[in-house]
């Protein structure tokens, strides 16, 4: 296991910055991931690490080994990328053992190691197949278990489920995550998925124009984001915009939909404007008798709604340009569409946003 850490870390292409002076602390072990939308930076920043991309300025650290200028065959570093890239004439165990015996492993401890891997992977019978001979999502794992043989310090995946389909993908989440944990090697993945993120990561950094708007587990992240873009980016929210009329603790929100309460983490102070976020699942469709008890309320007319799954997104049209998300589950009473209705939350399942 390696630490890695960024000091300063930035990138530049002529006038336009990829990245933007970058602090990130990579603990060892831990499985990280760069989550953000197209050209965020996230791919940038792994190539950095990997050495494919030299920074314009900061520093890159393995363990206490400065690697700003070290090339990429001398890191340590294990890769895995969308494309598998496996050689299509050579058999399963002879991919996966490429490296040890490019780097003049004797034959035996390579035999070895390739039947470690192809148990730990949960392919042990396919050893003299070629890549053509097997699934997607067997290419991914042999490409995994490729990357692996030779232990690397860190292992760096770049979209790497992006061309399987979404019950592959679902099951090789869990996979790469087992298999990860149980080789205990610090691993930085970037993806755009943030059902991906949210499954197999320790932490995520989420990332914005070239800079990370929030480091944290994936309950913070998703319950307590600090930011309109990562509340807005992962998941799916209800915004309300206003201002803050009194403070402390908790907050009175004036908005153009009414006065609403919620607690206050940041402490912003009257005046301040903010925005109110709630996630569709914390709202309800109210009875007359908690409308009555209930702070946070808002009427309008059900315009519609979508079935997925297990769930039901119902929309309430409550003027001419807001719209709110309730989520419900497809047995529970909703009111049928062109019908008015009443939706409430609780003041300490909003998200108070101040206005950046």
């Amino acid at each position: 296991m390696s630490r890695v850490r960024l000091q300063g870390v930035e990138k530049r292409y002529g006038d336009h910055l990829a990245v933007a002076s970058l602090d990130l602390d990579i603990r060892e072990g831990e499985f990280l991931t760069l989550l953000g939308p197209s050209g965020c930076g996230k791919t940038t920043t792994l190539r950095m690490i990997a050495g494919f991309v030299r920074p314009t300025a900061g520093r890159l650290f393995i363990d206490e080994d400065d690697v700003t200028a070290v090339p990429p065959q001398r890191r340590g570093i294990g890769m895995v990328f969308q494309d598998y890239a496996l050689f299509p004439h050579m058999t399963i165990a002879e991919n996966i053992g490429f490296g040890l015996v490019e780097r003049g492993a004797a034959k035996d401890r390579v035999a070895a190691r390739v039947r470690e891997l192809l148990e730990l992977i949960r392919l042990p019978d396919i050893g003299e197949r070629y890549p053509t001979e097997i699934s997607g999502g067997q290419q991914q794992r042999i490409a995994l278990a490729r990357a692996v043989a030779h232990p690397p310090r860190v292992l760096l995946m770049d979209e790497p489920l992006g061309a399987l389909d979404l019950k592959l993908r679902e099951t090789m989440q869990l996979e790469l995550r087992r298999i990860q944990q149980a080789l205990r090697i610090t691993t930085v993945y970037v993806t755009h998925d943030q059902t991906e993120a949210m499954t197999m990561s320790d932490r995520i950094a989420v990332m914005n124009a070239g800079s990370v708007e929030q480091l944290g587990i994936p309950t913070a992240i998703y319950d307590t984001p600090r930011t309109r873009f990562v509340a807005d980016f992962v998941g799916k929210i209800n915004f309300i915009p206003g201002a803050v009329a009194a403070a402390g603790a908790s907050a009175l929100i004036v908005t153009p939909l009414g006065r609403f309460e919620a607690v206050n983490p940041d402490r912003l102070q009257s005046g301040q404007t903010a925005t109110i976020a709630v996630r569709p699942e914390n709202i309800s469709f109210l009875s007359p008798e908690a409308r009555a008890t209930t702070v946070n309320r808002v009427d309008g007319t059900v315009e519609g709604r979508s079935f997925v799954g297990n769930l039901l997104h119902v929309t309430l049209r409550v003027d001419a340009t807001t719209t709110l998300i309730v989520e419900t589950r497809p047995q529970d009473p909703v009111p049928p569409d062109g019908a008015r209705a009443t939706i409430g939350w609780r003041p300490e399942r909003a998200i108070l946003l101040p206005e950046r």
